[in-house]
Parts: structure tokens; sequence; C-alpha cells
């Protein structure tokens, strides 16, 4: 006879002298197990984000406001984060600018500085970005996805966002009167552009009905941005930028919620120091293609943002402003070692000799960069 019922609490087996009790794993475990990472290389967004890569081409997105109850006061949230930290390349937010608390990453960034190891303290150095959700016009179907662009992009969306003649401000992510953002991609890595960034210049409701609004909207209630953000404890990325960690497991993702989100400049105090990293080790890095190599009427080609881009990309460190693009595009090509030539130069020497290389840090970066 099958009895059908309420399972007992506890089951006991008994096999030869060994007693078996048997004890069920959390739905949070399960869940957990089931979004880890695959690949080995850590993330700071949970694994179930879907995520929106501008296609080349026409993009056309409209950008979802925060949860009512955020008080991040943008459409998305800034974070910091260090790159390409350890042999796998992983990604992780910086706790310092985060949360207010130590990062073995800036710790090590102060020692290096400390000690005149220039090349390692600049290759440390931690990345503004934003990450806000879009929808995708070319597949709604997908859903709300994540937008994760740097800090320089965020600041020319925003600038749109303020009508030049009046001031008045657009409520570009508004549900039922917001506007679609559209702009053009060109190039892939290092040469990406991003062209003729401009609203809609008529405002349209989210979607085509009520019921499909309601529910991306109910979806990043649910999941909103800073609830997404992986931060990880500071002995497992100790031992990561030393080179000693295995794959992250449930024990080394804290449970921390931040701090209200990092606005993108912000100045915090230097994280009081803990645990030194006694074997130190640079960031593993990947070799840029020999296609991606630049020259002077590259550098012409790019805007502010894709200029911004480059030097976050090679880990410069920018003044605190510039007069013009032209200056920033003057300092970005110095510190890369590029040449200026006149398209005569150009034309002439289909084959330009390279700039004699520098005995520095940069020539090494440059020759050596990648990121997530």
């Amino acid at each position: 006879m099958v009895m059908i019922g309420k399972p007992k609490t506890k089951t006991s087996v008994r096999t030869g002298t060994v007693k078996f009790q048997y004890k069920a794993r959390t739905p949070e475990q399960v869940r957990e197990r089931a979004q880890r990472q695959i690949g080995g290389r850590d993330s700071y967004f949970s694994s179930d984000i879907q995520f929106f890569t501008p296609r080349e081409g026409d993009n056309n997105v409209r950008i979802l406001p925060p949860p009512p109850d955020a008080d991040w006061g943008h459409y998305g949230v800034g974070v910091v984060v260090h790159y390409a930290i350890g042999s796998d390349q992983s990604a992780y937010l910086c706790a310092a600018r985060m949360k207010d608390e130590p990062c073995p990453i800036c710790e090590e960034r102060d020692r290096a500085t400390s000690a005149g190891e220039e090349d390692l303290a600049d290759s440390l150095r931690p990345s503004f970005r934003t990450a806000v959700y879009v929808i995708d016009r070319a597949q709604e179907g997908k859903g709300p996805l994540l937008w994760n662009i740097s800090a320089g992009l965020d600041k020319d969306i925003t600038k749109l966002c303020i009508d030049p003649a009046s001031g008045e401000i657009l409520p570009v992510d508004d549900p039922n009167d917001g506007y679609d953002l559209n702009f053009t991609r060109e190039g892939q890595g290092l040469k990406t552009k991003y062209k003729g960034i401009q609203f809609s210049r008529k405002n349209s409701p989210l979607a085509d009905g009520p019921e499909q609004a309601e529910a991306w909207l109910n979806h990043i209630v649910a999941h909103p941005i800073d609830a997404c953000l992986q931060y990880f404890d500071y002995d497992y990325i100790t031992k990561v930028f030393a080179g000693q960690a295995p794959a992250a497991d449930e024990d080394d993702v804290t449970d921390d919620k931040p701090k209200p989100a990092a606005k993108v400049g912000a100045k915090t105090e230097p994280a009081a120091k803990t645990t030194k990293i006694q074997a130190r080790s640079k960031p593993a890095v990947k070799p840029v293609p020999a296609e991606e190599t630049l020259t002077w009427a590259d550098l012409e080609a790019l805007d502010e943002d894709a200029l911004v881009n480059l030097g976050e990309e090679n880990k410069l460190t920018f003044p605190e402003s510039f007069d013009s693009v032209d200056a920033l595009r003057e300092f970005v090509a110095t510190e890369l070692g590029i040449t200026q030539e006149t398209a005569a130069e150009e034309e002439a020497q289909p084959e330009p000799e390279k700039p004699a290389a520098k005995a520095n840090w940069r020539d090494r970066l440059r020759a050596s960069q990648g990121k997530k």
C-alpha cells in the first residue's frame, strides 16, 4: 500500500551500524547553485541578470525608471569596479567606494603607490560605471535588460535630458510619457564609438499595452539593480589577487546590502588597512589584437566618451578636467605614445614606423590590456 501524505520531519535509515539522517537543502542554497557562474570567472552581478549589448549599427532602447522606493537620484546605479583581477580576469566591486568597508585591492594599490610601484598601482585603479535597466525595442520579448555603461556615456545621455533652450528636464524614463533613446554603434573593442545619441522627439508610453508595461515594471521592482550587485568576501578577493583562490562558493559571496549607491566621481576616505597581501602578483591581462593598434587618425575620429573609454581601458589616470576635447585627445595620445601625423604623411607612409618604445608601464599595459 502506498501512503500519500505529509512526510515526517526526520527520516532515519539504518544500514549496518551507520545511521543516516537526510538533511534537505534550503531553497536559497538550491537557487544559488543553479545561478552559479560557469567558467571560473567571478562577476559583480548575480548570474541570473540578462545584459544588453549594443549591436553594430542602429539601436533603439527605452530607459526604465528606478523602483518607486529607490533613493538612487537617477535612473541607474553607479558602480565602482576593479577589473582584470587574478588569472581569470575577474571583476570585483570596490568595497571601499561602494560600502565604505576595507577593500583588499585598494589596500594593495595604496601599498604599491607608497612603494613607488607605479605600474601596479595604476593597473589597480577602479573604474566608474552606471548600471541601468532598458528595453531593447528590437527584442522586447527579452524584457528588462541591464546595460552597464561607462560614466562618460552616462554623462552624455544625462545631458540630453536637459532642454538647452528652456532648461526643462525631459522625463525620459516616465512609463507613460517617456522618450526612447536612439544611437548608432560603430566598431569593436577599443575602436567602439557611439554616434547620433539622441532621444526621440515625441514622447510615448513604455509599451503598447498596460499589461506589458506592468510586467516590465514589476520585474525591476522585484529585481532592483542594487540588490543584484554581488560582493565577495575580503579574504576570498585577497586569495584571488595572490593567485591562491579556488572557485568561489556560497560562503565567499557576502549577504551584506550596500549603502546607498556610490555616485560617479564621489570620493571617500581610504579604507582602513587590515590584512596585507603577502603574495603579490600583477593582474593577468590579455593581449590587444594587432588590428586594434591605434593611430592619431583613429583618435581624431573618437568623441569625448570614446576617448574616456579608451583611457579607462588602458587604466590612465586623468587630471581633474580638460579645457576641450582636443586637450583630452592630446593627453590620451601622449600617454599611449601615439604620435600626431598629417594625412599626407600617413598616405606617404603606408606602414609608418612605430614610436620608439618607452621603458615604462604604459607600453606594457598597452601591449597586454584586456577587461571583461
